[in-house]
């Protein structure tokens, strides 16, 4: 009896036991298809870079409540990499883990190791350069964040040799190389828009990169980006490099035999002055303009007029240029229709025409160049498209579009007095010439002011009669 309890006792066991194994299969068979579903529903967010103008930082895919990986720093010419935020905090790729998707962001301080050859200071709007500490420096890097040189005084008659213009200058002024006997090379960057009268007098072993018959400067990714000048005064025709954006102004010196210029839809700045003395030269033209272009486009840029004294103009629209000079002095222009096509007024374009009452900037207009309508002394009102993205008019006055760059003062108005914003950092050149009132009202204070007379060039008020501006707190006498 006691046997059969204990094979009882046994077999009840070892039932109890399968049951249990039994259970446990199941139950791991079950945690088995939780897991494979959670696993198909794994969450992934995208973090991406924004490295503030550095080198591209690709996204990286996190799974959610994970690390992501720092990725490799980006780099950018003459700055130091100073991590990477998310707003203004700095993002720690130890301790912070993904919770969604997010764009971080790159900060830079200067390295300003670079600036140790210059005379240099710091304005409201960037880092400015008055001089060189050495004339006999040989080699010049001006760095990404220059805004501002005074080429005058800083490269004029001195021995450099080779120098790389930093990519937020957007001008080289009258005369800025003047006599740089020395000079072997220079890189233009994208970024320059214009380019002075004399600019490279008399630097004579400048190297340049042969099109054609044209002799060229440039960068590492536009080696044609100006036509400095032809490669011999005896050609007939030049087709210009279609990457060219601009043209020097002396280019063309002496070439009598020139017949025929073929110009491409990058160009951006021309001067009437570059085809003086080119009296062989053809032109096509339309109404009342002589105009130059290519095959697809013979108006693209408006050079001049037939004739000196007309009293109005219907530009081509088709025309995506006007020439700097081209209606320079013409008194009795009283008129004029800027079509849609047109996205460039060039320097001096419509300068001294005293009889011009109105301009219109239409919305597709990206550039107008220096002094571009000064002296009109009739101009009573610079009407500005409300959908251009680059210029606006207050009071039928000129300002870029954020409204920090005063640009030109419509002198033929019948105002008083006028108030220039405190929004206003800097006045352009001779932005208020022929302006019959002793003062201007300033929505800033005076040490605000000191500020913007300090970056403004020195001639903003030359041919006025301002003696004194009056800001909020006290007068300032020029």
């Amino acid at each position: 009896m006691k046997k059969l309890m204990a094979i009882l006792v046994l077999c009840l066991t070892c039932a109890f036991c399968a049951v249990g194994f039994t259970a446990c299969d199941g139950n791991s068979s079950g945690n088995n298809d939780n897991n494979s579903n959670n696993e198909s529903k794994i969450t992934y967010y995208t973090v991406s870079f924004d490295s503030n103008g550095g080198t591209e930082v690709a996204a990286i895919q996190v799974e959610n409540y994970k690390k992501c990986t720092e990725p490799t720093a980006p780099t950018k010419r003459h700055y130091t990499f100073d991590g990477w935020y998310l707003g203004d905090e700095k993002w720690s790729f130890i301790g912070y883990v993904i919770t969604e998707d997010m764009t971080l962001t790159a900060k830079w301080s200067i390295d300003e190791t670079y600036l140790n050859v210059f005379d240099w200071e710091k304005t409201v709007i960037g880092y400015k350069i008055n001089g060189l500490k050495d004339e006999t420096t040989k080699d010049i890097i001006i760095p990404d964040y220059i805004t501002e040189i005074d080429y005058y005084n800083t490269f004029r008659d001195t021995s450099i040799e080779n120098i790389i213009i930093g990519n937020n200058i957007t001008s080289i002024d009258d005369y800025a190389f003047y006599n740089c006997s020395t000079l072997k090379s220079i890189t233009i960057p994208d970024s320059i828009t214009s380019i002075g009268y004399e600019a490279f007098y008399g630097c004579n072993n400048l190297q340049y990169k042969v099109y054609e018959n044209g002799l060229y400067l440039g960068n590492e990714n536009n080696s044609y980006l100006l036509l400095m000048k032809a490669k011999s005064t005896n050609i007939s025709f030049c087709n210009i490099n279609e990457k060219t954006k601009l043209i020097y102004a002396s280019a063309f010196y002496y070439c009598e035999n020139l017949t025929n210029i073929t110009i491409h839809e990058n160009v951006i700045n021309v001067s009437r002055d570059l085809f003086k003395g080119l009296h062989n030269l053809q032109y096509n033209e339309y109404e009342n303009g002589l105009y130059l272009g290519n095959e697809d486009n013979p108006y693209l840029v408006l050079i001049t007029m037939k004739s000196d004294f007309i009293t109005s103009c219907n530009i081509n629209n088709t025309t995506k240029v006007i020439a700097g000079d081209a209606f320079r002095k013409f008194s009795d222009l009283k008129s004029i229709t800027i079509p849609d096509s047109v996205t460039i007024i060039g320097d001096f374009a419509f300068h001294e025409c005293i009889r011009l009452e109105e301009i219109i900037i239409t919305k597709n207009i990206t550039y107008i160049g220096k002094e571009a309508f000064t002296e009109c002394n009739n101009l009573k009102n610079i009407n500005v498209d409300n959908n251009n993205t680059n210029y606006k008019s207050i009071d039928g006055n000129l300002y870029n579009k954020d409204g920090t760059i005063f640009i030109q003062y419509a002198i033929g108005n019948t105002l008083t007095e006028f108030t220039l914003p405190a929004t206003v950092i800097k006045i352009e050149s001779h932005a208020f010439s022929e302006c019959h009132f002793t003062s201007i009202n300033y929505d800033g204070t005076k040490e605000k002011w000191n500020k913007v007379s300090n970056i403004s060039p020195f001639n903003w008020r030359d041919g006025s009669a301002i003696t004194q501006v009056v800001c909020i707190d006290e007068t300032v006498n020029l």
